[in-house]
């Protein structure tokens, strides 16, 4: 160790307390932090689901415009028509993990609209998107936003029904 002229040693690097003290304001700023990317993590997932919802909508009208009635539920539960897989993109994939599409078609008597309305039914099959100790759904409630209000409905705590109006 130096003794300068000024009686003080010639300090070389960081104390042990110096360093604690920075790691600690990092851990801190990455604390505040980690939610907000939590928050656009979410957001980013409901944006690629309601792309998918609007590619799987576009697909129907092109159905409807075609034949002049919407596409008919078939194959196996929980699957899109494959009236409505041939009107889809060349190479489009919406098999998302932990979501599931399905499509129905409401008579016009049973329709809220009172209209055949074609039922886009988006399931989210995982908790990881819920609030720690709580039961609401981000990814849901981040649908609903993106969604237009007059189309969309939450049908139950993990499904987001899209209506097709002819």
């Amino acid at each position: 160790m130096n003794v300068a002229a000024t009686g003080r040693a010639d300090r070389r690097g960081f104390s042990l307390v110096e360093l604690l003290i920075a790691m600690a304001v990092l851990a801190i700023l990455a604390g505040l932090a980690l939610p907000s990317l939590q928050g656009a993590v979410i957001r980013a997932y409901a944006v690629d689901v309601v792309a998918n919802v609007n590619v799987i909508r576009v697909a129907a009208h092109d159905v409807l415009s075609d034949t002049g009635t919407l596409p008919a539920p078939g194959g196996a539960p929980g699957s899109i028509p494959a009236a409505m897989v041939s009107s889809l993109p060349e190479g489009f994939d919406f098999a998302q993990q932990d979501i599931t599409y399905s499509w129905d078609v409401w008579p016009a008597g049973t329709s809220p609209f009172g209209v055949e309305t074609g039922v886009i039914e988006v399931r989210v099959e995982t908790t990881r998107f819920r609030l720690a100790g709580g039961s609401e759904d981000l990814l849901l409630k981040a649908l609903i936003d993106l969604l237009p209000t007059d189309v969309v409905r939450l049908k139950n705590a993990s499904t987001v029904q899209v209506y097709v109006l002819p």
